[in-house]
């Protein structure tokens, strides 16, 4: 091969490949002194002059003439595609690399199993779902996975998780009922997924100390002579921040604007009968620290003891229930500082106190995080499910079922409410603050959707409900 052709074939590569001008290739890889043409005769004839794809299209610079990166494209080049894994199935290999070699144009003798979908085949998000959805269509499991989690893994997981779904679909078989009618899921959006709320292991992030020094905190407690919050107060004072501790009876006299704090800490109940307060006075407690008149930048910190899992092993979840609220508030003044630190009891108080100050003097805007038996930090993250892994239910509606609604006779909830309705026979009992529109009144919303039920055949019922006794 000459150098001419060497270039023109370089030269379109990459016109096809990256959408680049041919006439800035052209002139560009002139300008590449190492391409001799000895020096890439063999690779032509081991590639029966094809080029492999880029092992790492998106790092690599064919254009610099920097002779580190012309030895990578000499590298790339003579790239070695691997062997397929002989324990994949070979249908499902081949039906994949061959729906590759369509999308990308790569021939299959230059594809590894390793090849990444985004980084490797210059695919952008879009397409590699797009191939993704393609190859689950092809195999017949359509809708059981989300390509948009799958855009960027690489061919041999891909593959591997095309068998699960094969798999699981063929060996799939629930029995119907004669009596009621099932749910019809063969037109569900496939836009809607499952999460599973997982907690992850995960260390105390190095960041910037806090200038205790300037600080003035505030904690707040059932019981000020507590272990902890002696550990707390004894700690924040060598740090050289001033403390104050007082109980949530004394801060619920506190006038709001009598004193500012940088910081506010509510110790939680510790122990399992106070921990299982009536909702009101442990919303109450949540509460009492969150000042409406605290300056941007002010810390909202919550200690609580459900384990370091927030209840899930204690099982006394009542007991911690400060991260809903946490996010919540975070949600309405994103100028605070909002920590929610879950900890197991048997943690020891002056350690579980370090624990907590460390994560208390964080800039992060919210945080949540638990420490267990073993001073493990965990965060909570939430994990997109593949559809392949639902759990099927033989659950079936029919028109003996009723379904109770709140708030479901506007809005969106009326139009999920109805479209449940039609697809199931079941009848509904919507529930609302509203009163009974008058039959007369053709103009209601309420008086609409249940016109709307009779009108598709369905038994459906409006009932007044108000909590609030005024």
């Amino acid at each position: 091969m000459s150098k001419t052709d060497l270039v023109e074939t370089l030269s379109n590569y990459l016109v096809q490949r990256g959408d680049y001008l041919a006439q800035v290739i052209g002139a560009d890889l002139q300008a590449l002194t190492n391409l001799a043409p000895n020096s890439l005769l063999g690779v032509e004839q081991r590639t029966n002059g094809q080029i492999s794809p880029l092992t790492s299209s998106k790092s690599a610079n064919p254009l610099s003439t920097n002779s580190d990166q012309q030895q990578e494209l000499l590298q790339t080049i003579e790239y070695q595609p691997l062997t397929p894994d002989i324990n994949e199935p070979a249908d499902i290999s081949e039906s994949l690399l061959q729906l590759v070699e369509e999308r990308t144009g790569f021939p299959k003798a230059t594809l590894s199993l390793q090849l990444r979908l985004l980084d490797d085949l210059n695919l952008d998000s879009i397409k590699a779902a797009e191939l993704v959805a393609s190859a689950a269509k092809r195999l017949g499991v359509a809708g059981k996975l989300d390509p948009s989690l799958l855009a960027n893994a690489k061919l041999t997981d891909l593959i591997a998780t095309l068998k699960v779904a094969v798999t699981q679909t063929e060996l799939l078989t629930l029995p119907k009922p004669q009596t009621a009618l099932a749910a019809n899921t063969s037109n569900n959006s496939n836009w809607v997924r499952n999460f599973t709320i997982d907690l992850v292991p995960q260390p105390l992030p190095i960041e910037p100390s806090e200038n205790w020094l300037l600080a003035k905190v505030l904690i707040v407690a059932d019981i000020v002579e507590s272990p902890i919050v002696a550990s707390l107060s004894l700690q924040l004072q060598q740090l050289g921040a001033k403390v104050e501790s007082i109980s949530y009876q004394q801060i619920s006299e506190k006038e709001s604007k009598e004193e500012e704090y940088s910081h506010y800490l509510a110790i939680l109940p510790q122990n399992s009968t106070s921990a299982s307060l009536p909702l009101a006075q442990m919303t109450l407690r949540l509460k009492s620290i969150a000042q409406p008149n605290a300056q941007p930048g002010t810390c909202i910190a919550y200690l609580q003891f459900g384990g370091g899992d927030f209840g899930r092993s204690t099982g006394q979840p009542d007991g911690c229930c400060a991260a809903a609220f946490a996010r919540s508030l975070h949600l309405e003044r994103a100028d605070w500082r909002v920590r929610v630190i879950d900890l197991a009891t048997e943690i020891e108080a002056n350690r579980a106190a370090k624990l907590a100050i460390a994560e208390i003097g964080r800039t992060k805007a919210i945080s949540t995080v638990g420490y267990n038996t073993n001073c493990v930090r965990q965060v909570i993250q939430a994990r997109l499910q593949q559809p392949i892994e639902y759990q099927k239910r033989s659950l079936y509606w029919s028109n003996q079922d009723v379904v109770l609604v709140t708030g479901g006779a506007k809005g969106i909830t009326a139009e999920c409410a109805l479209a449940f309705a039609q697809s199931t026979g079941v009848k509904m009992a919507l529930v609302g603050r509203s009163a009974v529109p008058v039959t007369t009144d053709k103009t209601s919303e309420i008086a609409q959707t249940l016109a709307r039920f009779q009108a598709a055949g369905l038994t459906c019922n409006y009932y007044p409900c108000d909590r609030d006794p005024s």
